[in-house]
């Protein structure tokens, strides 16, 4: 069943419209391919299918961009650029109570797929760590060798800290795992990997 649109104002007085659906133990945001339609989008089939079984394993959070879809129209020579759009998803997540949530960008919304606020403030803020999903084709043993998903990494000079990275296993059947830094899972085919990377620690002192 196709979730109620809802509408979030950002900075800049436009509304952008979002739907929730689920109501797993954590969010995902679904950053859309340009461009999509929240009222349209429920009536193709594999992306309904697709968006199901998301929703099926946590509350999942769907929008359209703004110049797309049910959002507010921009000027064409006014699109916004990747920085404005993830300055909304930060509104979207605001408006439906989400803290904190995985990030999912398919096609065009794959830059878009940035830990927002991963990086350390600071007078020079760390970077943003990536999100990047992996499905399993095919049963088989997935390894990782990571770094500072214990240790946060530090800031310099009274800058902030970075967040630390998380990978979590979720199962066809919907189950979740969370795994080490250095860690080893047999996964099945249909499994897929979230894996977020650390931010970087800032620079400085905010001024």
């Amino acid at each position: 069943m196709k979730p109620e649109t809802q509408y979030a104002r950002n900075a800049e007085d436009q509304y952008i419209a979002y739907q929730v659906c689920g109501n797993g133990e954590f969010d995902i945001i679904f950053i859309p391919d340009w461009c999509t339609n929240l009222e349209v989008m429920w009536e193709e089939p594999t992306l309904e299918r697709y968006l199901n079984r998301l929703a099926s394993m946590a509350r999942l959070i769907c929008f359209d961009k703004r110049g797309t879809g049910v959002s507010d129209p921009v000027p064409l020579g006014a699109v916004p650029t990747f920085e404005e759009w993830m300055d909304d998803v930060g509104f979207v997540l605001d408006a439906a109570g989400s803290e904190r949530a995985a990030v999912i960008g398919h096609g065009d919304g794959a830059p878009m797929a940035i830990r927002g606020g991963s990086g350390g403030r600071g007078r020079w803020r760390g970077g943003d760590g990536l999100v990047r999903e992996i499905e399993f084709l095919a049963p088989l043993e997935f390894s990782i060798l990571s770094q500072h998903r214990v240790s946060v990494p530090y800031g310099m000079a009274g800058g902030g800290e970075g967040a630390v990275g998380r990978q979590v296993i979720i199962g066809a059947d919907g189950g979740r795992r969370e795994l080490e830094g250095i860690d080893g899972v047999e996964v099945a085919a249909g499994d897929r990997v979230i894996l977020e990377t650390p931010g970087g620690g800032g620079y400085g002192s905010e001024r």
